[in-house]
């Protein structure tokens, strides 16, 4: 499997379908049959399925209205698994805090990500740790080469994550990916490869590179 370092400085193991793991976490993708057991809250199936503790408080606030769509999505398309959202583990507690994930495969090379992190578990680094973790999954892929995060005015804490992984301000009236009006949008481009220069003289190691020679001006 893959291995790399994560915006944040953490080492992560990346399998390319089903699981990421960071520092402190792991990020399991959601399949039809997970997320349909959230969907109807049969956190029983799903912790087994996860293999993690689901908490009392569970799902996060803005998750809740999206399981039943997204459970049916996958049902009709098995290839989304990864392109939606994956569920986060906190694997000292063996247990799941919240969700990160994507709207969709990349249109146009571009990907969106969101995150939501339980408010037991907010504001110790898990939401930078998560997003910066599938962020550097999402790079993976060829086809995208930028990342787009929405926040709404006065969330401040979803700010600074974007600006932690170094995504760079683009608009504080910019019409979301699902119509919404006068979202803040963050922007987070692939870096541009360096192109090739003219390779210089071959040198042996412990020898001087030869003089340059000079033109005949004639």
């Amino acid at each position: 499997m893959p291995q790399g370092e994560d915006p944040v400085g953490h080492s992560l193991t990346m399998n390319r379908l089903r699981n990421i793991t960071s520092a402190r976490l792991e990020l399991i993708a959601a399949d039809a049959r997970m997320v349909r057991a959230d969907a109807d809250r049969r956190y029983d199936l799903l912790g087994r399925r996860l293999g993690a503790s689901i908490p009392a408080e569970w799902p996060p606030e803005l998750m809740a209205d999206a399981l039943s769509p997204t459970a049916s999505r996958l049902e009709q398309d098995a290839s989304l698994v990864g392109w939606l959202f994956w569920y986060v583990i906190l694997r000292a507690e063996g247990r799941l805090i919240g969700t990160v994930g994507l709207k969709g495969p990349p249109e146009d090379g571009r990907c969106d990500v969101g995150y939501g992190i339980l408010d037991r578990w907010q504001g110790r680094g898990y939401a930078t740790e998560a997003t910066g973790a599938l962020i550097d999954w999402v790079l993976t892929d060829s086809r995208v080469d930028r990342i787009v995060a929405e926040t709404l005015p006065g969330l401040g804490a979803s700010i600074k994550v974007m600006e932690k992984l170094g995504f760079r301000f683009v608009s504080d009236s910019a019409t979301g990916h699902e119509g919404e009006e006068r979202v803040i949008q963050y922007e987070l481009r692939r870096p541009i490869p360096i192109g090739p220069t003219e390779p210089g003289p071959v040198v042996e190691p412990g020898l001087r590179p030869p003089p340059a020679t000079k033109k005949n001006p004639n």
